[in-house]
């Protein structure tokens, strides 16, 4: 099969799993091809959307930033709950009590760090999020198809008519970034990050318990499948990232056969048998059949 060299001897790499692809300035990482693939593909409906706003003779910062329920998430990020709207005139009665908290935090905290309005700070929570979540399509779509099924998968995301709402200054980005990652989580079997974020999907929007019921679900499966040997999913309801399987303990357990060799010879041939065995300490529970012989701990 021929082969295409350059000038210089060296061959174009194909785009790797997780490096990205290899060009003149070197190998791009995958996260930044996500991102411009996004960036590509999102930001011509961004630009159309500021044109349109420009045309009709209104503001694109406010179209954009200051929609719909974004002027709630703006007025909870500056004043905080316990506001009420009524309509008269179609008998509704709006409260902000509906808006979930995590979105107007973080619009609170980038304001202190960001110059200009409420409006910008909100746009940059949403554009950030939104841009994280590209990058966890991408790793869903690389872990389990290859890179550049990652990338497709990534621009079929942007392209849907219902990514719009990913440059707009609502909650759906920071979901889609919590929804990607927890996904990733549970295929990678980080079974802690994945309830972690399945949380804080929770505190964005009311369709976060989608997510939430979608890690409770892998981990009952998971659970089922393993056994009462599951212990890293029983973890992750603690909390906890990793289950704590055997430890070695120099100090309780090795250090421990140490003084007690020192204080009684009879005792010198187990505690360096405790101490040589695998050339480590031995873990917890480790049963010893004879000097120098390993035997697995009791299940």
């Amino acid at each position: 099969m021929a082969t295409e060299t350059l000038s210089n001897g060296a061959r174009p790499g194909p785009l790797a799993g997780r490096g990205g692809r290899a060009g003149r300035g070197g190998r791009i990482p995958a996260p930044l091809l996500a991102l411009g693939v996004y960036a590509a593909v999102r930001g011509g409906g961004v630009v159309a959307v500021a044109v349109a706003a420009w045309w009709s003779g209104r503001s694109p910062l406010r179209v954009l930033g200051e929609s719909w329920d974004s002027v709630w998430y703006l007025r909870i990020a500056e004043h905080g709950y316990g506001r009420t709207q009524i309509y008269p005139g179609i008998g509704s009665v709006q409260s902000d009590s509906a808006f979930f908290p995590l979105y107007p935090v973080l619009i609170r905290c980038a304001s202190a760090v960001l110059p200009g309005p409420l409006t910008v700070a909100a746009l940059a929570v949403a554009w950030i999020a939104a841009g994280a979540a590209a990058v966890g399509v991408y790793r869903v779509g690389e872990h389990l198809l290859g890179a550049r099924a990652g990338l497709l998968l990534v621009a079929l995301w942007a392209a849907l008519p219902h990514a719009l709402m990913l440059t707009l200054a609502y909650t759906e980005p920071l979901l889609a970034a919590f929804a990607a990652w927890a996904l990733y989580a549970l295929l990678r079997g980080r079974w802690g990050w994945a309830a972690g974020l399945a949380v804080l999907a929770g505190l964005t929007r009311p369709t976060g318990i989608a997510v939430a019921a979608a890690v409770t679900a892998a981990a009952a499966y998971e659970i089922c499948r393993r056994g009462p040997r599951a212990a890293a999913v029983w973890a992750a309801g603690l909390g906890r990232s990793r289950a704590a399987g055997p430890r070695t303990s120099c100090s309780s357990g090795c250090a421990g056969g140490i003084r007690s060799a020192a204080t009684s010879p009879s005792r010198a041939a187990g505690a360096r048998a405790s101490t040589s065995a695998r050339g480590r300490c031995a873990p917890r529970g480790t049963r010893w059949a004879r000097p120098g012989a390993w035997s697995s701990p009791r299940s």
